[in-house]
């Protein structure tokens, strides 16, 4: 029987019961690795019994790093998953340029990582509505909002609604019924974090519409409606109904706005059509 080291150019391995057949150049090209020192002539290596270098390591993991040193390139499936595995592989052969292959491609993955997640959180996209009912025989304006409470709490409200929605938003957590009027005000709680604060009359339907198109939302639609007065109404009221959509990117600018403007100063305000996002 010819030994498996018949050519001294030719080297064949068996990386823990997987067989590998390859030059004793591409071996010892790690550098100071522990390959490099293996083959180098200079050290003793065991054989198993058909006479090839035997090293117990992973042999599945091992072909990446035969064809790192082949290629000085690290090329792995595109669902690959054996990091932590791979890592240690490349710790035990002390392969320097491969460790470094290792670390960038991880934190490229990682990065991707996170780009792929904000994306997806990027596409979450929550609704508002803004209804403004104009009674005309007596000029009376006021404002209908309903929305995300998220979304709620990011728009110009005076602290007597902010409060009435964190405190609907911490009851709603002790109970399933719904819907929860707030018992200081014109708010109510809708079920899935969703409220309705009415009678709002210190915003009109265009200070609103100015704060949400500066930040980026989207008028998806507008609607008019006409009531005439009754017996219980002696006004005609003029209804105009506008559904915005809030991407997650415009809902954190708004929180970005909102949260410059309750930190300024007791005594300084900013108008509402002044809100603009930050630099």
């Amino acid at each position: 029987m010819s030994s498996a080291r018949s050519s001294p150019d030719i080297v064949h391995l068996n990386v823990g019961g997987t067989i590998y057949t390859t030059s004793r150049a591409t071996l010892v090209r790690g550098g100071e690795s522990l390959l490099g020192h293996m083959f180098s002539g200079l050290h003793h290596t065991a054989q198993d019994e058909h006479g090839r270098f035997f090293i117990d390591r992973d042999g599945q993991i091992f072909r990446y790093i035969l064809n790192f040193l082949r290629t000085s390139k690290l090329v792995l499936p595109k669902n690959f998953d054996e990091w932590d595995q791979l890592k240690e592989e490349v710790d035990f052969y002390q392969i320097q340029p491969l460790a470094k292959a290792v670390d960038e491609l991880l934190e490229f993955q990682k990065h991707k990582q996170e780009e792929e997640e904000d994306t997806i959180k990027l596409d979450v996209v929550y609704y508002l509505d803004v209804i403004e009912h104009n009674q005309l025989k007596t000029s009376g304006k006021y404002v209908h909002i309903v929305g995300d409470i998220e979304v709620l709490k990011t728009l110009p409200l005076q602290l007597d609604e902010f409060n009435q929605l964190s405190e609907l938003q911490e009851q709603a957590l002790l109970t399933d019924y719904h819907p929860q009027k707030s018992d200081n005000g014109y708010t109510w709680h809708l079920g899935k974090n969703h409220a309705e604060i009415q009678y709002l009359n210190y915003l009109t339907r265009a200070e609103l519409n100015t704060v949400l198109s500066k930040h980026g939302c989207n008028l998806i639609n507008s609607a008019v409606s006409y009531t005439n007065a009754t017996d219980t109404s002696n006004n005609d009221t003029l209804v105009i109904a506008d559904k915005w959509e809030i991407k997650e990117k415009n809902l954190n600018l708004l929180r970005e706005s909102c949260w410059a403007r309750r930190a300024l100063p007791p005594g300084r305000t900013i108008g509402f059509i002044d809100w603009t996002p930050p630099n």
